[in-house]
């Protein structure tokens, strides 16, 4: 079978990064965690050698953890000398506390985590040929507006942002006429959909897998997405900064992907160290998420670490009074992100005509033209924007009292 167009513009290191992945999920624990030793000493190493923020603030076998707030505030300290010749890219998080943040990473770091995911989804039968359909919002400033896009036979993408009563009536037509194989979405977004296609008469097409990532899925969920798709229910865990990532195999093992990096738990948190950035090193950095690391042979008989749960980030869905969607993963990475001035953020939705929307900031100027934006965004509702001096974070970034199954 060809590969689509859009897969043959994968740099040959993708390619070489998933030949060498088919081989190392099935690496003894033995073999892992001699792997994992020798790629923590050598990052260790060279952050001590290249980065200025270790120099000053770490000796050689003293305790290192390093938190958001580090980054944020000393981000030209972590570069390491000499790393301006990698090719690289720049990525822009919201994080899981609701404070933007940037990290820059070496292009093939991106290309490998591409890599990682294309191997989870190996693991639940999505090949190169499978027919997709994503459910998520769409980034690129050119398409923001459009409802749907689809690239041949292979791929169908439905604008998340856009969703409201006649556009979902429309998404599911486009479903039930492309009859995808696997189905990818954010678990907000997909809950809110599939309230809607319960009520109506339109038949949903059998699929392999609902693939959903981006938020912490619960167990009510995905009991609720498994009985009414009749499919598998997969997960991707990981972060804009790259560090670390985990996907879930056929028999729903939650499998960390060590080779790019691997998380230690402290105090209950994660602490992620990436193996593969060179340009800000991170190790033993807080993400703010929770979770329990497991070893052990998987029923899928792959020996890597696995996590218990993971407990991330959770972003309620936001119900317009027109029944219109208003999408997390839209306020958060899309919107909030490029907001620097702003330090910390939550929205909550009190009522079906009311969101409160508290920052933390030092710059009150821009908020006149920042509830306008608001405005704009959540239409006919009441705007309230609070400033605060600070908030203790939790994993709920975006809160609502306003259920789907009771709007529609």
């Amino acid at each position: 079978m060809l590969i689509p167009y859009q897969y043959r513009l994968y740099s040959p290191w993708f390619w070489w990064y998933r030949f060498g992945l088919n081989r190392s999920q099935w690496f003894s624990q033995d073999a892992i965690e001699e792997y994992l030793e020798e790629k923590k000493s050598t990052i260790l190493e060279y952050a001590l050698e290249k980065s200025p923020y270790y120099q000053n603030n770490f000796s050689e076998g003293a305790p290192i953890t390093v938190t958001k707030d580090n980054l944020r505030e000393h981000y030209n300290e972590f570069v390491a000398e000499g790393s301006d010749l990698i090719p690289q890219i720049v990525k822009y998080t919201s994080g899981s506390t609701g404070k933007p943040l940037k990290i820059a990473m070496p292009k093939t770091q991106d290309l490998f985590n591409d890599a990682c995911v294309w191997r989870g989804w190996n693991w639940v039968g999505v090949k190169w040929g499978t027919r997709q359909a994503w459910l998520e919002p769409f980034f690129k400033k050119s398409c923001y507006e459009e409802p749907m896009r689809r690239y041949g036979d292979l791929r169908l993408y439905l604008n998340s942002k856009l969703m409201d009563v006649p556009k979902m009536y429309s998404y599911l037509c486009w479903l039930t006429v492309f009859q995808p194989e696997a189905f990818h979405s954010i678990p907000s977004a997909l809950y809110v959909f599939t309230c809607f296609a319960e009520t109506t008469k339109i038949k949903i097409p059998k699929m392999k897998a609902i693939l959903l990532q981006c938020e912490t899925l619960t167990p009510e969920r995905r009991k609720y997405f498994e009985d009414f798709y009749g499919c598998y229910v997969g997960e991707w865990y990981g972060h804009n900064e790259t560090a670390i990532s985990a996907s879930t195999c056929e028999e729903g093992g939650f499998h960390i992907n060590w080779e790019m990096g691997f998380p230690t738990i402290i105090g209950g948190y994660i602490h992620a160290t990436s193996f593969l950035n060179k340009i800000i090193p991170l190790i033993n950095y807080r993400t703010n998420d929770q979770a329990e690391i497991i070893w052990g042979r998987c029923k899928c008989g792959r020996e890597s670490p696995r996590y218990k749960y993971i407990k991330g980030k959770m972003r309620d869905p936001i119900i317009r009074p027109d029944k219109t969607f208003v999408g997390g993963e839209f306020l958060t990475t899309d919107y909030m992100t490029f907001k620097l001035w702003v330090k910390q953020f939550k929205f909550e939705q009190t009522a079906l005509d009311h969101v409160v929307i508290s920052i933390v900031t030092d710059d009150e100027k821009q908020i006149p033209a920042f509830k306008k934006e608001l405005q704009e965004i959540f239409k006919n509702m009441t705007v309230e924007v609070n400033t605060v001096p600070a908030f203790n974070p939790d994993n709920f970034i975006i809160k609502s009292v306003v259920k789907p199954e009771e709007v529609f």
